[in-house]
């Protein structure tokens, strides 16, 4: 399949490269301990280059923070290959996963839990510092905090350093968590949902500061998240991720402004739009994600999908390239005419051939991560990009 990233020159070589990566997990239940394979992600393939925000984008249970997992090493991929500048990822021991994180970092979503609430942030710091760099004297390594403590705008250090992780607020320990990334000079930075459990306040500045430290330290930034508005502002290129298979990609600007996979107009039509007309309709998705331990057959969207169509209940679908870098897994551009059948279609309305009744949104909820939370921005059709100042 294309690769999500590929946006770039391809003479570039990408940082970190994943081809055809897969994870299962077996799962035990039932009156004879029957084992199940659930299919948590399936055949991605994922190009990471210096410099550029990639975003995956999906709701809870797609299996987008497994892709930062596995990226990370902290789980084994079941198949599928991972390579770091172009040399093949074998991590085996302490000694090896030490290398690959201090090339390879994770930015968790929930900052407090990603502390140990016993010590202060100083030492949890100068903990990072010399573990990634054992050669430094005791003054170096105060430096060292004080520098990446400035580089997340948290100044005078003193403030901090002496705090306990209960002692500072959401966005204090997620830029915390960010120096702490930081103090081993990645070359990658995996940031799974960063701002999700940010107050709305924050959460722009958080955005800001890895957009700026993306660019000024020339890092590899994948940003996963289930708000579309927010990759469309933040990152370069972003791809959607439904029921652990990426379903399209290309340029944030170019899924978010001419959506090529109905899933992906589902997205969008949660996310709050100004400029939406009113007799667009209530939101119309018919179902819930599939149970990935018993997947339907054929396209894993088919059972929600508004254009369903016999083949795909039956046949899963290939990548259709439907434009600059921009590809889709939908069957509907098999041909010409499918294709302008769904450009045809307004957000929010189903094609009148395969129409059933309308489903009225629900009220947004905390767990309920396709409608887009009012601390998301909204999604402004005149192509401007929002969160860089």
């Amino acid at each position: 399949m294309t690769a999500l990233g590929t946006t770039v020159d391809s003479a570039v070589t990408p940082v970190l490269r994943a081809r055809g990566l897969t994870k299962n997990f077996t799962l035990r239940g039932g009156l004879f301990g029957r084992r199940r394979t659930l299919n948590a992600v399936d055949d991605v393939d994922l190009d990471l280059f210096a410099g550029q925000v990639t975003a995956i984008i999906g709701e809870s249970g797609s299996g987008k923070s497994t892709v930062a997992r596995l990226l990370a090493q902290l789980q084994r991929p079941t198949a599928g290959s991972i390579e770091l500048d172009g040399a093949p990822v074998s991590v085996r021991g302490n000694k090896e996963l030490r290398r690959y994180v201090a090339r390879v970092q994770l930015i968790l979503q929930d900052p407090f839990a990603s502390f140990n609430p016993v010590h202060t942030m100083g030492y949890q710091l100068r903990r990072a510092v010399r573990i990634h760099s054992p050669e430094l004297t005791p003054h170096q390594v105060e430096e060292r905090v004080g520098q990446v403590l400035a580089e997340v705008n948290l100044t005078p250090a003193r403030q901090y350093v002496d705090r306990y992780p209960h002692e500072l607020s959401g966005g204090q320990r997620q830029r915390l968590s960010i120096a702490r990334a930081l103090t081993a000079s990645p070359s990658v930075i995996l940031a799974d949902e960063p701002v999700s459990m940010l107050d709305v306040s924050i959460r722009l500045g958080v955005l800001n500061l890895l957009a700026r430290l993306a660019a000024e330290r020339n890092i590899a930034l994948l940003y996963i998240t289930h708000d579309i508005a927010s990759a469309r502002y933040f990152a370069e290129v972003a791809a959607v991720m439904y029921a652990g298979e990426l379903v399209e990609g290309g340029s944030a600007e170019e899924i978010t402004q001419h959506p090529t996979h109905p899933y992906t107009r589902l997205l969008i039509s949660a996310a709050p739009d100004p400029d939406r007309p009113a007799a667009s309709g209530p939101l119309r998705d018919a179902g819930a994600p599939p149970n990935l331990a018993d997947p339907p057959t054929g396209c894993r969207f088919h059972p929600r999908c508004p254009f369903v169509m016999d083949k795909c209940r039956t046949t899963p679908p290939p990548v259709f390239p439907t434009g600059q870098a921009h590809w889709s897994r939908c069957w509907l551009h098999e041909t010409p005419a499918g294709t302008a059948r769904l450009a045809a279609t307004p957000l929010n309305d189903p094609d009148p051939a395969v129409a059933g009744p309308a489903v009225q949104a629900p009220a947004p909820t905390g767990a309920q991560h396709t409608q887009t939370s009012q601390a998301s921005p909204t999604l402004p059709s005149d192509g401007k990009k929002g969160l860089r100042s």
